[in-house]
């Protein structure tokens, strides 16, 4: 009786040897995939920068064309509106990322805390 209970201590040890390692794997895929995620983010920021930079310029020019009445204004107009509809996907995308890098994190706090509880 003795060595039925050590046996099934032992496979249950085995058991939850195996569930840590599993945890382990995947606390350790997320945190390279919030790593990634990070990199995306600062893209995304950058990317968002320029596009409110160029957008700016864009807005310096239709005064300057307005005030010298070269007539061009719906020319800059258009490029000003598809920018600012870039801008909003930049700013929609940056968004997303951090969600989801935010989700990541509390999925690795929680598997960090189920991996504790499993030692």
């Amino acid at each position: 009786l003795m060595e039925e209970r050590l046996r099934s201590t032992r496979s249950s040890q085995l058991a939850a040897e195996e569930d840590i390692e599993s945890l382990e794997d995947e606390l350790a895929e997320n945190k390279r995939t919030q790593e990634k995620l990070q990199v995306e983010l600062k893209h995304v920021m950058s990317e968002k920068l320029s596009l409110s930079s160029q957008l700016g310029d864009f807005k310096l020019r239709v005064d300057h064309m307005t005030e010298t009445g070269k007539g061009r204004e719906q020319k800059y107009e258009a490029s000003i509106s598809k920018l600012h509809q870039c801008l909003l996907e930049s700013e929609s995308n940056l968004s997303d990322a951090q969600n989801t890098q935010s989700d990541l994190v509390n999925e690795t706090n929680s598997l960090k805390v189920a991996l504790e509880d499993k030692e």
